[in-house]
């Protein structure tokens, strides 16, 4: 697999038009693609890397997901 943008249980930000929203990568694919964790289940979409964004200072923050309860 060659060098990829993201890296699994990677924090990212995932922009859809003016909206945006945290996301937590589960599966890296092939073709700029990655599973990613947006709520609270365990269910992942389907991204594409242009959508996604890396958090340059995420070593200030201290970030998880909830899980369903």
């Amino acid at each position: 697999m060659k060098n990829k943008k993201f890296k699994k249980n990677e924090v990212v930000i995932y922009q859809n038009g003016d909206n945006f929203e945290l996301g937590i990568i589960k599966t890296v694919k092939e073709n700029n693609k990655y599973f990613v964790n947006y709520h609270t289940d365990d269910i992942a979409n389907l991204t594409l890397a242009r959508n996604l964004h890396k958090i340059k200072n995420i070593y200030a923050f201290d970030i998880r997901r909830k899980k369903e309860e």
